[in-house]
């Protein structure tokens, strides 16, 4: 897999801190090799120090033919909510 920019989804690192844990975010346009698989995709990756490993969520999004903003928005959001129980 390959990570680049688009026009829309440009390749963007931001580095929060929620709660106190420190907390990273990409998003860009990802290809897949050898095949014909591409699109937007989103990680989020946080610090559990309770467990003492980083856990990344993930969203790829691949919809040839559709609008891919609303469907992105819809994923970020769905990364953006998910949490470690405990």
């Amino acid at each position: 897999m390959e990570i680049s920019s688009s026009g829309i989804f440009p390749v963007r690192l931001n580095k929060t801190n929620r709660n106190g844990n420190p907390e990273y975010y990409l998003t860009g346009w990802y290809t897949e090799l050898n095949t014909d698989r591409r699109g937007p995709f989103v990680r989020r990756v946080i610090l559990d120090k309770k467990n003492k490993r980083w856990v990344a969520f993930d969203g790829f999004l691949f919809a040839p033919n559709q609008p891919r903003l609303t469907l992105m928005r819809e994923l970020e959001i769905m990364v953006n909510h998910s949490f470690i129980k405990g």
